[in-house]
């Protein structure tokens, strides 16, 4: 559920109508749709979540050049 708040969250356009039909519960999901619809959003955050370790890793080899005694005159 947390993976699906994070995904919907983040998200720069505006649902479409038949997500807001499924929403309101005007519309049902069948079990294969709503297990579909869970496997794309656990792929984009799980995409988010390697970029940002990646981008974490990346910060701090940045920040351990920047604090070692070798570069400090």
């Amino acid at each position: 559920m947390f993976r699906l708040y994070l995904n919907m969250k983040n998200r720069t356009e505006p649902p479409t109508e038949e997500e807001l039909t499924i929403a309101s519960g005007e519309k049902g999901m069948d079990e294969e749709a709503a297990k579909l619809y869970l496997r794309k959003v656990e792929v984009a955050s799980s995409a988010n979540l390697l970029s940002m370790f990646a981008k974490q890793s990346q910060d701090n080899a940045v920040s351990e050049i920047l604090d070692s005694p070798s570069l400090i005159s």
